[in-house]
């Protein structure tokens, strides 16, 4: 299953179990408008295609005025490849950065640089021999991620746009197909993997259980399942323009 917020941003779904709860208690879900509901990930695992992952470090760390645009990923024997343009006193110069990729802690990813080179040239030993970091260079501060030294610290509750996100990563690996991240949750019981023989399809999406509302449609413990058009396609639901999307899928309601 495709899960994207919009155009490229979003991560494939091997599975996946979460609870999407209002923020305001008493409301329904509204889909429509993910700033008034947030997704707790119980279990599961997705990955992220480089073209996805550049659409997240894009968002995160391309804000107005950033030191940094133009970036773009690629895996090379289980490391991060990262490549962009950085500003330094008003002057634009390439870059590109080969390193490792790990998680710090439920929350946290570092990527950690073995490899730099600016303008083409590397730049790795010369920092290291005149005590110079990447963060000497440009400065990022935000709550999405935090550049210390060389390494770059990313928040993955704050990775993806509305709806909030509460995660917990258990592990990351980086294959020829992209970043991948298994979830977990420590603080409450994790809701099960729907079987693909309750769906009748191997990709789906199922809402069970609670309020939730599509476009106007308010339903009470809901139990939908999002089919794709075609069977054997996968589905492909854009979050912040998923009304279009339903006007060509099915939606099966019991």
């Amino acid at each position: 299953t495709q899960f994207n917020y919009y155009g490229n941003l979003g991560y494939t779904v091997d599975s996946l179990s979460l609870s999407i709860t209002a923020n305001t208690v008493g409301q329904p879900a509204w889909l429509d408008d993910p700033k008034t509901y947030k997704f707790t990930l119980h279990q599961g695992k997705i990955r992220l295609s480089s073209v996805q992952l550049d659409a997240m470090m894009n968002r995160i760390l391309n804000p107005p005025r950033s030191p940094l645009k133009n970036l773009k990923t690629s895996f090379q024997n289980g490391q991060l490849y990262l490549t962009g343009q950085m500003q330094r006193k008003g002057k634009w110069s390439e870059f590109s950065m080969l390193g490792v990729l790990s998680r710090v802690d439920d929350k946290t990813l570092k990527f950690h640089p073995t490899q730099i080179k600016i303008g083409g040239q590397s730049a790795d030993s010369l920092m290291a021999q005149v005590s110079l970091t990447v963060s000497d260079l440009i400065s990022i501060q935000l709550p999405e991620a935090q550049l210390k030294g060389n390494d770059l610290y990313i928040n993955l509750d704050k990775s993806f746009p509305a709806p909030l996100l509460d995660v917990h990563a258990k592990n990351i690996a980086i294959t020829d197909q992209g970043l991948n991240i298994e979830f977990y949750n420590p603080n409450i019981a994790n809701l099960p993997i729907v079987p693909e023989t309750l769906a009748g399809s191997k990709t789906f999406i199922q809402v069970l259980g609670g309020d939730v509302q599509f476009m106007k449609a308010h339903m009470v413990n809901a139990r939908v399942i999002i089919l794709p058009e075609q069977t054997g396609d996968p589905v492909k639901f854009e979050l912040y323009r998923y009304q279009s999307q339903l006007t060509r899928a099915i939606m099966r309601t019991n």
